[in-house]
């Protein structure tokens, strides 16, 4: 195969990629509005909402590190479709067993575990993948497409779900979050990376598995660039504002659904209005990126997010919920492209998996902690002070952030 690649239009590969990740993230999308409800259904409690969160995040945990050392290792497409093929196995059990009987809480937590540790190592092979797709030049751009992608469905898929659960119930939701999976693992099938065993220099496993895992985090540690940015993400993270499955979705949701009483619709519509503000901060970050810098892109994006959860916390009622969670959303994905893409652009193709899933796990660890910090907050003072509080401390690590090498970025901190 050639060595240089075609340009995004015309790169079949990458449209087939494109294409059932549109399909996929729709269904996340479902799952995005379903799963909370369904704990809320079940136990009418927010607290268990922030368990379930955490335990997403725990999975996530788990796998992380040692998903670096298989991606690195494997065939990261095939991985990726055993990943969609077992994720759509595990979210097909709870439409299933809710039609079948009962509801089960307990089912809902051991299907959220196990689907959140096949989803990082999805998300790992999936960020090394797309490097073996593109040449670097187009990475920025490759990654704000898919994201712009994923937040153009999150606009979509939060509306339609909102009307499924409100009509036939969260199961229904997460039946179609099953087979989306199955769509994404049938067009992974026909993609082609190119050859990695070329770009990955002999000696490059060598040591065993304790060795491996330093190596990710070696290399953080020593470019100064990556090593401030994984710091500001572990404070983000501790502060439940990593993701779009983030905590702070949960506080959102509980505030329109408990606090003021509005329907899934009003839900679904708030979730669908935030992924359109964060498919602007997709499709704005490339050119952000290129005009003023990984930093303040990346800061700027953080502060977007601050801001958003002030509105939302110090105005408290529907209109505000919805304007707050479009700005954190757009914040979100200025920061995670412009995050992802200097990742990729600063790590050898042979270490990739790693870096990446050790920063990951750092920040998914811190993750978890904030989300069940996060939702004991608002069940002990309410969201509304839940969400100022938490804008505020957010603030405060962008102001902290600017000090460090992240203002600045890889062209002055090359490594």
């Amino acid at each position: 195969m050639p060595s240089a690649h075609p340009s995004l239009h015309e790169n079949r590969n990458f449209r087939l990629l494109w294409l059932g990740q549109a399909v996929s993230t729709t269904g996340d999308a479902f799952a995005l509005v379903a799963m909370p409800l369904l704990v809320l259904d079940v136990t009418g409690s927010v607290t268990q909402m922030g368990y379930v969160t955490a335990l997403v995040c725990g999975g996530q945990i788990a796998m992380s590190l040692a998903a670096g050392i298989v991606v690195d290792r494997a065939n990261r497409r095939r991985l990726m479709i055993a990943s969609d093929l077992g994720r759509m196995g595990l979210y097909a059990i709870l439409p299933l067993a809710w039609w079948l009987g009962a509801p089960h809480p307990w089912l809902i937590y051991v299907v959220a575990g196990l689907a959140s540790a096949l989803g990082n190592l999805f998300s790992v092979a999936y960020v090394a993948g797309i490097a073996n797709i593109v040449d670097k030049a187009d990475l920025a751009r490759a990654n704000g497409r898919l994201q712009a992608t994923q937040a153009l469905t999150y606009s979509v898929g939060p509306l339609l779900a909102g009307a499924a659960c409100s009509r036939f119930g969260p199961p229904v939701a997460l039946m179609f979050d099953a087979a989306s999976f199955g769509v994404s693992a049938l067009s992974l099938a026909a993609v082609r990376f190119r050859s990695e065993k070329a770009q990955r220099p002999p000696g490059s496993h060598a040591g065993g598995a304790g060795r491996e895992l330093l190596m990710g985090l070696s290399f953080l540690a020593r470019q100064p660039v990556l090593r401030a940015m994984t710091g500001i993400m572990l404070a983000v993270g501790l502060l439940s504002s990593a993701g779009l499955s983030a905590a702070v979705i949960d506080l959102f949701i509980f505030h329109l659904s408990h606090d003021l009483a509005q329907s899934s619709r009003v839900v679904g519509l708030c979730l669908g209005v935030a992924a359109m503000g964060a498919l602007v901060g997709a499709i704005t970050a490339p050119r952000l990126k290129a005009r003023f810098g990984f930093g303040a892109c990346f800061l700027g994006g953080t502060g977007l997010q601050a801001f958003g959860l002030g509105v939302a916390g110090a105005l408290g009622d529907a209109g505000a919920s919805i304007v707050g969670a479009m700005c954190w959303a757009t914040g979100l994905t200025l920061r995670a492209v412009a995050a992802i893409s200097v990742r990729q652009e600063l790590t050898p193709d042979a270490l990739l998996g790693r870096v990446t899933a050790a920063s990951w796990t750092m920040t998914f660890g811190a993750a978890t902690i904030g989300s069940v910090l996060v939702t004991h907050v608002a069940a002990a003072v309410g969201t509304s002070h839940a969400l100022a509080s938490t804008g505020i401390l957010l603030a405060v690590v962008v102001a902290v952030g600017s000090t460090t090498a992240v203002r600045f970025g890889p062209l002055e901190h090359s490594t």
